[in-house]
């Protein structure tokens, strides 16, 4: 992530070896970085990863299609033209929401500027949510199901307790 120089060539030649410096306390550069990847790679779960991947995916995928660049941190407008993108694809509020997330994480890890928490963008993600709100499917209990549910109980039920019901 944040690699640099750490090694010192040992000489020149189709042979050499790459050799880490080592402090007093026996821990050298290279043993640094590695535990920076490693803690960095810990921070967030395999699931958040792969969705940070998939979002980056599309992000780049939706970049080359309108942009034709590969500029980092994304500008302004790039970022709300993707999420209008994203609108128009049918995409959920919430995948939208965690695509943007892997922007703003890409961003900071890189040290950039993260465009993602501008006003208008988390104004558009809000507006996504409000206009994509899912139907209640849900219908309610009328008395003709809930004589049906009643006839079922017992064979759903473990023991006669969990079937007794009381009909007032």
């Amino acid at each position: 992530y944040f690699s640099q120089g750490v090694a010192e060539v040992q000489g020149i030649g189709a042979h050499c070896k790459v050799v880490p410096r080592k402090t007093a306390s026996g821990v050298s550069q290279l043993d640094l970085q590695l535990q920076v990847d490693k803690l960095l790679s810990a921070s967030i779960s395999t699931n958040t990863r792969s969705s940070y991947q998939s979002g980056l995916s599309s992000f780049h995928k939706f970049k080359s299609q309108f942009y034709h660049d590969s500029v980092w941190p994304p500008p302004l407008t790039q970022v709300v033209d993707y999420v209008s993108y994203l609108s128009c694809i049918g995409q959920a509020w919430s995948t939208a929401r965690s695509y943007v997330s892997a922007i703003s994480f890409h961003c900071k890890m890189q040290n950039l500027e993260d465009v993602t928490k501008n006003f208008v963008i988390v104004k558009l993600l809000e507006g996504m949510k409000r206009l994509r709100k899912p139907s209640d499917s849900r219908l309610p209990i009328t008395p003709a199901l809930l004589s049906r549910i009643l006839q079922v109980l017992p064979s759903v039920c473990f023991n006669q307790y969990e079937s007794w019901v009381v009909v007032i």
